[in-house]
Formats: structure tokens, C-alpha cells, sequence
């Protein structure tokens, strides 16, 4: 059987764990699934790049806004998606956002170049399993 690795990150924790649930309990057949998470850009930073070294991920579910009150420099979810291509460059990055706007989403496509974009209010189960 195939690990597929995937990489959530949300800064509202029940939310990425709501995604982290519903993943590893979808049947994804002849896969292995292992969902590990985040909430912040660095904690999500930390994990990618020590993935480079060991295994890397798969799949990263990364919402575009993630806030950063403490921070001194805040990080966007697109900083984060933009390193995480930069360091893997074969993973399958799908941006996560209650963003609807048009323009704005457009801007999020060609910064980050994901591969995929869904707005969160969309979202449920079957959505999520199609994703990647």
C-alpha cells in the first residue's frame, strides 16, 4: 500500500481539524493516508522543511489567511505556498479560503500557482476527498 502524505494547515484549529478527520477517515483505496497538521505559518514552515530531508508530502491544504497576531513579521498562507513549492516542487498545493472575490482569488493563482482553490463555505467531505 502507498503512504500518501498530506499537510494541513489552518489557523483555526478546529476547522484543520475537522480536515485532518475527515482525510484520514475517507477511503482513498490503495493508500495509506497520514495527515499531519499546523497553525501557524512557522509551525507549518518547520514541518515542510524538515520533509525535505526525510519524506515529503504529498498534499498541502494551506489556508490563505493565516494570521500571525504575535509575529513580527507576519506570513501569509501564499508566503508559505510559495516556499513549500520552492522546497518541493512536485507537491500538490491546494489553497484554502472563505474568499470568494474574484480578483483576489485570481491574484492567489498566479502568486502562489496552486493547484487547486476552494473556498471554504463549499467545502464538505466529497469535495475535499476530490481535491488533490
Amino acid at each position: 500500500m502507498k503512504t500518501l502524505r498530506i499537510l494541513a494547515i489552518d489557523d483555526h484549529e478546529m476547522t484543520m481539524l475537522g480536515y485532518k478527520f475527515i482525510l484520514e477517515n475517507i477511503d482513498f483505496e490503495g493508500y495509506d493516508i497520514i495527515v499531519d497538521t499546523a497553525t501557524t505559518y512557522d509551525s507549518g514552515k518547520k514541518l515542510i522543511e524538515a520533509s525535505v530531508n526525510s519524506f515529503k508530502y504529498d498534499i498541502l491544504f494551506l489556508d490563505v489567511q493565516l494570521f500571525a497576531p504575535n509575529e513580527e513579521q507576519p506570513h501569509t498562507g501564499e508566503d508559505l505556498g510559495i516556499l513549500a513549492r520552492k522546497l518541493v516542487p512536485e507537491i500538490k498545493i491546494v489553497v484554502m479560503s472563505t474568499c470568494n472575490n474574484a480578483y483576489r482569488i485570481t491574484s492567489i493563482l498566479w502568486t502562489g500557482a496552486p493547484d487547486g482553490y476552494l473556498v471554504k463555505t463549499d467545502i464538505d467531505p466529497e469535495t475535499l476527498a476530490d481535491a488533490p
